[in-house]
């Protein structure tokens, strides 16, 4: 169980320096922060695929490393989403005074 979760967190680490580097631009959070999401959700992802898919002794699921990665886009989406919205409505609300 212990080395599923750190294949987790690789998964996690990988996929927040990939939106890092497909999606460049200002963006409040840093590197570590982003790759610190990826890392949360791909954790996430892959205790939820067990929910789904019980663990076997010793076996490594394709499931388990599909919703890893899934879980670990979304909250990276997310976070992107939210910050966006964030950076909209503070700039309109900074312009109007």
């Amino acid at each position: 169980m212990f080395w599923n979760l750190v294949v987790f967190a690789l998964i996690g680490v990988f996929t927040g320096a990939a939106a890092r580097l497909f999606y460049p631009g200002r963006r409040p959070s840093r590197i570590l922060g982003t790759m610190l999401l990826g890392m949360v959700g791909s954790v996430l992802g892959g205790l939820l695929s067990w929910v789904i898919w019980p663990e076997v002794n010793g076996q490594f699921s394709t499931g388990a490393l599909l919703m890893s990665f899934i879980g670990a886009v979304l909250v990276v989406l997310f976070w992107a989403i939210v910050t966006y919205a964030r950076g909209i409505s503070g700039r309109a609300s900074a312009s109007a005074r």
